[in-house]
């Protein structure tokens, strides 16, 4: 599947009685990016493996923002010296795994590809990370493929860093 966007959406129902009307737009975060970091593994170094992130909501209600279930598959590409990027929607639960998968080169996978499993969303859970703040947080997560584990950083999201130009 294919990785979302940075989606920011405001909604409001406005009873607009004159001629002129102004509302103040808040769009909200409604993604999480995750930075992974992947143990024993080098910026210059060719990884042996790919891997791809599974969650379980991929889309949301246009007036309420609520989450709708779905599967959400996406491989996770190397961003920058420090390792790996994804983006994942807003969840109702984290449902949320990191699969090692054998590289093959066609993008396509099989269970037979399959290497190992990293619960991401139990270390989320653990943490407290809250799917339903108005603004998702972002985290970084420490993958150790040797010990299927990960551990998590969340870093508060900040929305004074955003400029939004309508």
């Amino acid at each position: 599947g294919a990785e979302i966007g940075k989606l920011f959406v405001w909604s409001d129902v406005e009873m607009c009685e004159e001629d002129l009307y102004c509302v103040s737009a808040r769009p909200h975060k409604q993604y999480c990016t995750m930075n992974v970091i992947v143990c024993g593994e080098f910026p210059w170094q060719d990884a042996e493996f790919d891997m791809r992130l599974r969650a379980n909501c991929n889309s949301f209600r246009m007036f309420d923002m609520e989450p709708l279930e779905g599967n959400y598959t996406a491989l996770l590409e190397r961003r920058n010296a420090s390792g790996y990027e994804i983006r994942l929607p807003r969840q109702k639960v984290s449902d949320v795994i990191i699969e090692l998968l054998e590289k093959n080169g066609s993008g396509l996978y099989t269970d037979s590809d399959l290497i190992g499993v990293v619960d991401v969303g139990r270390e989320l859970t653990a943490k407290g990370y809250d799917w339903d703040k108005e603004d998702l947080d972002d985290v970084y997560v420490t993958v150790d493929f040797t010990r299927c584990s990960a551990s998590i950083d969340i870093v508060p999201w900040n929305p004074e860093t955003i400029d939004i130009q309508i």
